[in-house]
């Protein structure tokens, strides 16, 4: 199974996030540090390109081909972010790449109902509302989105970081679920000043892919976000790992929108278009020094820099899932040639090409080891 490539979008909240350098965009290759300077943006401390702010990527992540955050390709064992459960064949954590999420609104904290504070923006006034239902004291209890998402009442399941399913049971609303007891409201994260969290606030009328520039245009089910190196914000739906029913078409549930640092940071899976930067057969990126790994869709694919290990070899799965060399997969710590199951190159020589469960993007199969 994959190590899925989860993208950490920036979320818009009363005004646009995603920044170019005055009088048009001077940086169309780079990204945006902050001192104003254009920079490559391809290194982990500074990665983007398009004009868009730089992110800093965090632990664990590198900076791909396409300047995006990521921690992606193939691995076996533990469980998949977006398959909803355990595979015979692989497994993998959920990982973050790109972006940082810097909107919402003030969420409940403690017990009673709490309200939203309310926020303005672009010039247009906008109503927080309550922060869904909140109860209990103390510390939130532990929850995983794959095997244990069950939460006391008043609670819901959120993520805590981009790279395991393990989450925390926090008081508020359920962006999912849609759970906010006001008509004409929606459960959204939105910044009234003390960074993204999850709140009601007053739902708009855009639907999912229209270009937004607050986070109250966006119907129920819907948060404006800008993704890394698209030209604008746009209203991207809410999601649930291993329902792909929960994503329109070309789309995969693998974005995360929501507070990302701070003491308690609350993410929830957003759907985002499919990373596609290479062929996996072909081995084509840009850079010969890099290699082409599965990512999530169909057709996802991703360059990132990989291993030496032939077929056959040991690999730490969960550790290091790029460790064999170029055309070949770490699956349930072993490396496994890839091949064409179209029966074109690459091919297995005397053996069969095999499809994994789930399967691989772009008619990817695995050789016999």
């Amino acid at each position: 199974m994959l190590r899925r490539v989860l993208l950490v979008a920036a979320v818009a909240g009363a005004a646009v996030v995603l920044t170019q350098c005055a009088g048009g965009n001077k940086c169309p290759n780079g990204c945006i540090d902050g001192t104003g300077t254009c920079v490559s943006g391809n290194v982990p401390e500074a990665c983007g390109t398009n004009g868009v702010s730089c992110v800093a990527c965090p632990t664990g992540q590198t900076c791909s081909a396409s300047k995006v955050c990521v921690m992606g390709g193939a691995t076996g064992g533990g469980s998949a972010a977006t398959g909803g459960g355990s595979a015979a064949t692989g497994g993998g954590t959920a990982a973050t790449g790109g972006g940082t999420a810097n909107a919402g609104g003030a969420g409940a904290t403690g017990g009673g109902r709490a309200g939203g504070a309310g926020a303005t923006g672009g010039g247009t006034a906008t109503a927080g509302g309550s922060g869904g239902m909140a109860g209990g004291s103390g510390a939130d209890p532990d929850c995983n989105l794959q095997t244990n998402p069950n939460c006391p009442a008043g609670r819901v399941c959120v993520l805590i970081s981009g790279s395991s399913l393990a989450g925390k049971c926090r008081l508020g609303c359920d962006p999912f679920n849609q759970d906010c007891p006001v008509a004409g409201q929606k459960c959204t994260y939105f910044n009234s000043g003390a960074g993204p969290t999850r709140q009601c606030v007053d739902a708009g009328t855009f639907i999912d892919g229209q270009t937004c520039m607050m986070e109250t245009q966006c119907g129920v089910g819907l948060i404006c976000i800008g993704q890394q190196g698209a030209p604008a914000p746009t209203c991207r739906k809410f999601c649930e790992l291993g329902n792909a029913a929960s994503c329109g078409a070309g789309q995969i549930c693998q974005g995360l929108a929501g507070q990302v640092s701070g003491p308690t940071p609350d993410l929830w899976p957003i759907c985002v278009g499919e990373v596609n930067e290479c062929s996996i057969n072909a081995q084509n990126c840009a850079n010969p020094d890099s290699q082409c790994f599965p990512s999530g869709g169909a057709n996802g694919a991703v360059c990132l820099d990989g291993g030496t290990l032939m077929a056959g070899a040991a690999c730490p799965s969960m550790t290091n899932p790029f460790a064999c060399a170029k055309g070949n997969l770490c699956v349930s710590n072993q490396c496994f040639k890839m091949c064409n199951l179209d029966g074109g190159m690459p091919n297995c020589g005397a053996g069969a090409c095999s499809v994994t469960t789930p399967a691989l993007p772009q008619n990817v199969g695995i050789c016999p080891p």
